[in-house]
């Protein structure tokens, strides 16, 4: 009973943080990856 309670708390949680956007930050980073410039360049 309580492994069944973890787990939808877990299932919660995980469902509102994949659905939280990204902070800016991280898309900068990412576009930066994209286009083969390392962050400081």
């Amino acid at each position: 009973m309580a492994q069944r309670h973890i787990a939808s708390n877990l299932r919660t949680m995980y469902n509102d943080l994949v659905q939280e956007p990204l902070p800016e930050q991280f898309l900068d980073l990412i576009a930066r990856l994209d286009q083969g410039h390392p962050e400081g360049e």
